[in-house]
């Protein structure tokens, strides 16, 4: 049986919403880590929405564990298209506490100054069965300088996001 992409949508939603991991972020005492690399590195292995520390406190982010091979690591979802008509204001960013039942609700890019420490992005989609699945490791960092984006990145990866409905941006 096949499901839509809708569908699939649907799932990764609903197991984002039921996982345990995301953090309070109203408490001050509390320490996050940087990246979902770094929640990788301290043993997290479950996939979810997890608070990170961010250029100006903490934020949301959805964070995908691959446990071996050349991808792994903790990857920190900075971009997703969740269709080719809708278009991705790549500067805007989102609310640093996006709810996880809206994660995945509509398209999104974290700003520049949002984006985790790393050294690699990957692009990736929503599978039928709603997983993550990483598809190319580009190899290179997310193309921000001086908090706004290189217009020449910023052209490529609108072109991939237009093409590719379930889109996702990865860094590690």
């Amino acid at each position: 049986m096949r499901l839509d992409r809708n569908i699939a949508r649907s799932l990764l939603v609903a197991a984002i919403a039921a996982t345990p991991a995301l953090a309070d972020t109203t408490s001050s005492s509390i320490t996050y880590p940087s990246s979902c690399q770094e929640a990788f590195g301290l043993g997290t292995r479950q996939n979810g929405i997890y608070a990170i520390e961010a250029e100006g406190g903490t934020l949301n982010v959805l964070c995908h564990f691959v446990a071996n091979g050349k991808l792994e690591g903790g990857w920190s979802t900075v971009a997703y298209q969740s269709d080719p008509f809708s278009r991705i204001d790549w500067q805007a960013g989102i609310h640093p506490q996006r709810l996880p039942s809206a994660y995945l609700a509509a398209s999104f890019a974290l700003s520049p100054d949002q984006v985790p420490p790393h050294e690699a992005m990957a692009l990736g989609r929503i599978g039928l069965d709603g997983r993550i699945e990483i598809l190319d490791l580009v190899g290179r960092p997310y193309p921000a300088r001086d908090g706004t984006l290189d217009p020449d990145a910023l052209a490529w990866l609108s072109l991939m996001a237009s093409r590719f409905p379930g889109f996702l941006l990865l860094v590690r």
